[in-house]
């Protein structure tokens, strides 16, 4: 659940948290239908006023996830 002064990452804020250039696309590509299954890992996002944004504690969870799966 979001809460109320959650942090609402962009895509290049979440791309640079997950160690990718901040000019990569690979969040959009791992969001695209032809795509799915392809990664792995895909971080959960909403759909806020229009724009793909990646709440900070459901990131920092979903990074937790991938580490302890490794």
């Amino acid at each position: 659940m979001i809460t109320e002064n959650q942090r609402l990452l962009t895509q290049k804020e979440a791309s640079i948290m997950l160690g990718y250039s901040e000019n990569s696309n690979i969040l959009a590509k791992m969001r695209m239908p032809k795509n799915k299954g392809k990664w792995e890992f895909m971080p959960r996002f909403i759909i806020f006023n229009g724009e793909i944004r990646y709440p900070l504690d459901w990131l920092n969870e979903d990074i937790k996830k991938l580490k302890e799966g490794c």
